[in-house]
């Protein structure tokens, strides 16, 4: 009787994890579509670019949406560190890979850095 206890505890606590991580996912996904199109106009103006870390950075000094930025970043920052704790690589690296990613799938005209922090505004086609 006592181990069954034990391992619906262990079943209830997995469960609960689940739930809590489906949960956190969702308000993730939530808060960047919300702040997608903030973001997304400012790029277009040349305000933002997208670094070679995978991160947001002002390219021309701005006080406009700073917090906007701040809370983008802050939440790539915890899905890269989750990801990098869940295949045992380096946050860093994780970061990386996400710019090339957001690089292939940016549209014409916005700016990207380079491996080498080389700044550069895409053109259409580019890959």
């Amino acid at each position: 009787m006592r181990i069954k206890l034990i391992i619906l505890f262990v079943l209830i606590g997995m469960f609960i994890g689940t739930v809590s991580d489906y949960a956190q996912r969702a308000e993730l996904k939530a808060r960047f579509l919300k702040r997608k199109p903030i973001l997304d106009k400012m790029k277009d103006k040349g305000i933002l670019g997208e670094n070679n870390k995978g991160f947001i950075v002002f390219r021309i000094p701005s006080r406009e949406n700073r917090k906007v930025v701040d809370e983008e970043n802050a939440d790539r920052l915890k899905i890269y560190t989750h990801i990098a704790k869940k295949h045992g690589i380096d946050v860093n690296v994780v970061g990386r890979r996400r710019a090339i990613q957001i690089a292939k799938v940016a549209p014409p005209g916005h700016w990207l850095q380079d491996e080498k922090g080389r700044w550069y505004q895409k053109r259409g086609g580019e890959r």
